[in-house]
């Protein structure tokens, strides 16, 4: 099935957490995502607050946005926040679905 090659992944950039304590600190990190595999897009404001407060990773612009997307696996469903406004991430999945659907 066309759908499951990595070639037709789309690459976005995560923010993610890297400590499990009250006190969160996060990062980022390249991924790819399975645009067959998505359920669901939210645009993430806590993220936004966190960016404000500078509790997140140190040197990202203030206006940035950010979006929660919801990937359904086989086993089970998992949500990743990625930088980009709602529409953006939208469009480059869609855009480049498309694209690969057409050849």
């Amino acid at each position: 099935m066309k759908e499951n090659l990595m070639s037709d992944n789309i690459k976005l950039m995560e923010v993610f957490s890297t400590s499990h304590g009250a006190a969160k600190t996060y990062s980022l990190r390249e991924i790819y995502i399975n645009p067959g595999q998505v359920v669901c897009l939210r645009s993430e404001d806590v993220f936004e607050r966190l960016l404000h407060e500078g509790r997140l990773v140190d040197g990202l612009d203030k206006r940035q946005k950010f979006t929660r997307i919801s990937v359904n696996t086989s086993l089970h469903q998992e949500d990743i926040v990625v930088i980009g406004t709602l529409d953006e991430v939208y469009k480059k999945l869609n855009f480049e679905t498309n694209r690969l659907l057409r050849g």
